[in-house]
């Protein structure tokens, strides 16, 4: 596990660079929420990192590696990979830019599939730094429906 954690960190910073130069955006990001489903509902941290790639000004495709943490216990947590479509609503001169995002999650290592859908606002209160505020949550519907919803906050890099 710790491999596949070095191998993904590793990538993520290759790809920093190039998310730069394309006017995109990097961030790393905490998540308290909670997971519920049939009968239950315990509290969970997600830890993340993730960049974007932004296309005529308002259409992104993102990237997200992380971790889940149930009961803030880093022992019983899980890996979580995302690919995700973004719209953006304002790319003006705004400081703030509010967005909507969906896509496809894997959970690592058990390989369960998820839609994963939200929204968020970054907001760039320097040239290159800013704050990512977001809502997501993701959806399981194989043997009965769970629900993993996180409220984040994380720092932005452009």
């Amino acid at each position: 596990m710790k491999l596949l954690q070095s191998a993904l960190l590793i990538i993520f910073l290759q790809c920093v660079p190039a998310v730069a130069e394309t006017h995109s955006s990097a961030y790393v990001l905490v998540a308290p929420g909670f997971v519920t489903g049939s009968g239950f509902s315990d509290p969970v941290v997600e830890l993340a990192l993730g960049g974007e790639a932004v296309f005529a000004k308002t259409f992104g495709l993102g990237v997200e590696v992380g971790g889940f943490a149930l009961d803030k216990r880093v022992d019983s947590g899980f890996g979580i990979a995302s690919v995700a479509g973004y719209y953006h609503f304002s790319r003006s001169n705004s400081k703030i830019d509010p967005f909507v995002t969906g896509g496809y999650s894997a959970v690592i290592p058990i390989g369960a599939n998820l839609a994963n859908f939200g929204a968020g606002v970054n907001w760039w209160f320097a040239p290159h730094l800013g704050v990512k505020f977001v809502f997501r949550d993701y959806v399981y519907s194989g043997d009965g429906q769970v629900n993993l919803a996180s409220f984040g906050v994380g720092l932005l890099f452009h």
